[in-house]
């Protein structure tokens, strides 16, 4: 289902805006790609270093529910740079890190009634980054000292979007599983930045939905659903 239809160009401002545009009268599973992005989106309020040599997809989903698509989505990430030999972990909640640098995102949005645009940005074959982004970012090619086919990297994406998305829907809980293992945070003391206050607490768990459940000083467990874990301890 997933890359059954495949919309390719040179240049788009925003994968994720245009499958927005289109998404009403596409069929789920509609991939939109780039070579490159003039206006590739990040977290909100930033943009995302989206020049040629990286994958930068939109994938069109129609699901019952948007619970837990971004968790889906980077599981199938990681699998996908896993079997790159690359040595990538999942932080929370839909990043794709290589130590402490950022080798891929998700971004995911809603549009209109059960439609989420799925965005995917992997750093593949970037040799060099911006002076401001070489402390927090890396690509496979930087990791590995080599170029990758990248055609043969997104053929292997959309078939682990399409197993795991199909895992979300039959097997949740599995599905979650595997994002608990690869992102290997529970039972971790973190510190995370809840809208400019910062939180610490130790991670109990996270819920069917995706939140972090955290312990707080005082014992009191905390639901966390957004915010920007800066320390994990």
């Amino acid at each position: 289902m997933i890359g059954k239809k495949i919309y390719k160009f040179e240049k788009l401002d925003s994968t994720n805006d245009y499958a927005s545009k289109i998404a009403k009268e596409s069929a789920e599973g509609t991939v939109v790609i780039a070579d490159c992005q003039s206006k590739g989106k990040g977290t909100p309020g930033k943009t995302w270093f989206s020049p040629e040599g990286g994958i930068w997809l939109s994938v069109i989903l129609k699901p019952k529910s948007a619970s837990c698509i971004s968790l889906m989505a980077s599981v199938a990430v990681y699998e996908t740079l896993k079997s790159l030999k690359l040595p990538v972990r999942i932080k929370w909640p839909n990043d794709v890190m290589i130590k402490n640098k950022k080798i891929s995102g998700v971004l995911t949005e809603a549009h209109g009634k059960n439609n989420a645009i799925v965005g995917i940005g992997i750093n593949l074959n970037i040799p060099e980054f911006p002076n401001e982004l070489k402390s927090v970012a890396t690509s496979a090619m930087l990791e590995r000292g080599k170029a990758f086919n990248k055609q043969k990297v997104i053929n292997i994406l959309i078939k682990q979007l399409e197993k795991k998305y199909s895992l979300l829907k039959k097997k949740k809980e599995k599905l979650l599983k595997e994002w608990k293992k690869y992102a290997n945070i529970i039972g971790k003391q973190i510190k995370i930045n809840i809208s400019g206050e910062l939180v610490e607490g130790k991670v109990k768990d996270i819920d069917d939905n995706g939140a972090l459940m955290v312990e707080m000083a005082g014992g009191k467990v905390k639901k966390i659903t957004t915010g920007t874990i800066s320390a994990e301890l």
